[in-house]
Order: structure tokens, then C-alpha cells, then sequence
């Protein structure tokens, strides 16, 4: 019977051993991820332009002028985009009245979108 509980001692002894050391790697683990995360993002915004402290009358304007390459609208209810010619090249599933009313309102004058990227994002933002 002694025999028994001491491989059962052991046994738990094992066990616990096991989960500390499972435990000690998912952390590890979930560090490493966590780390990953901070340091990806941090490289996605180095090159945006941080304008700390400065006025209207200082700033300078991009060298670089943008593009318009379209425009989204508010079209019979919906969120839709039109070329720069104002003809509709894709619609949305997205009411403008569950929207925001400074939304709707933006978008009853049109936003002028720059680039691809920039339209995929208010897209996204408008589909929340």
C-alpha cells in the first residue's frame, strides 16, 4: 500500500511539474505575441508626419499634391462612391441613417478620397 501512494505522490508531483512548465511556455508565448503586436505597429505609423506644436501659420503643405480618385456620397439612403466625373461606380449595403448626423452630413457634401487604401478604411469604418 505504501508502494502505491508514493507512485501516486509522484504521479501528482508530475503532474504539477508538467502544468508549471505549460504554464511558463504560454506565457512566454503570449509575451513574444504581445511584443510582436507593439513593434508591428509601431512600424505601420514611423512614417506618418507628427506636426506636435505647431500652428496654421507654420505647418507646410506636402510637397507631393494629392490626387482625388473619387468621392463618397450619401445616394438615395446608401453610402456610395462616384468617379471623379460624379458618375456612381459602386454602391454600398450601408444606410446613412443609422450613421452619425455629422456623417451623413459629411457625406451629403462628398468626401474626396486620395488613394485606395484611404477608401477601404471609411468604407470600413461607415460598415461598423
Amino acid at each position: 500500500m505504501e508502494n502505491a501512494n508514493k507512485i501516486t505522490f509522484g504521479a501528482v508531483v508530475l503532474l504539477l511539474l508538467t502544468a508549471v512548465i505549460l504554464s511558463a511556455i504560454s506565457v512566454s508565448v503570449g509575451c513574444s505575441i504581445k511584443n510582436s503586436v507593439k513593434l508591428g505597429s509601431n512600424k505601420d505609423t514611423a512614417d506618418i508626419p507628427v506636426n506636435a506644436n505647431v500652428d496654421e501659420n507654420t505647418a507646410t503643405e506636402p510637397t507631393k499634391e494629392k490626387k482625388v480618385i473619387c468621392r463618397i456620397v450619401s445616394e438615395n439612403g446608401f453610402v456610395a462612391v462616384k468617379n471623379t466625373n460624379g458618375k456612381i461606380i459602386r454602391t454600398s449595403d450601408i444606410r446613412t441613417a443609422f450613421l452619425p448626423q455629422s456623417d451623413r452630413e459629411e457625406l451629403e457634401k462628398g468626401i474626396d478620397i486620395y488613394d485606395e487604401s484611404e477608401l477601404n478604411l471609411l468604407l470600413a469604418d461607415y460598415g461598423r
